[in-house]
């Protein structure tokens, strides 16, 4: 029979509690925030048909499904993503303040950006590291 030490035990609970959280915190609401944001663009950018040609209505709604489903996949794993490491960097710091989300934002920002280069990175980092903190100070003072 296997052995299963102690600390195994712990630290794949501690995983499954984490991963859990992740998945039903974020995920729901990202996916709801990015099909509502891909139904605005969608109707705001509709694809031009040329001239002479009349789109159909079954067209419009394929076109707004596959734009609603896009963004909300990306939502749903940016949120996923910056979750995720928000929890591991809190778990890492031992501490729950603003800086958790700031650190979070900068390296979700970064790995983000970084598929386009060093400078886009640079950029993605310092820019969803500012937002995160304007968010967490929002959240945190508001009453």
């Amino acid at each position: 029979m296997l052995k299963i030490y102690p600390i195994f035990n712990y630290f794949y609970c501690y995983l499954l509690f984490i991963t859990l959280q992740i998945f039903t915190n974020l995920n729901f609401v990202g996916f709801a925030l990015g099909g509502a944001i891909g139904l605005f663009t969608s109707s705001v950018n509709p694809q031009i048909k040329p001239p002479g040609q009349q789109e159909t209505v079954k067209e419009i709604i394929r076109e707004m499904k596959t734009s609603s489903l896009g963004y909300a996949k990306n939502f749903a794993l940016l949120g996923a993503v910056f979750s995720g490491i928000e929890c591991l960097v809190e778990t890492y710091r031992g501490q729950s303040d603003w800086k958790n989300g700031t650190y979070a934002g900068g390296i979700t920002g970064g790995l983000i950006g970084f598929r386009a280069g060093a400078k886009a990175g640079l950029l993605g980092a310092l820019g969803f590291a500012t937002f995160s903190t304007a968010i967490d100070y929002y959240m945190r003072n508001s009453s």
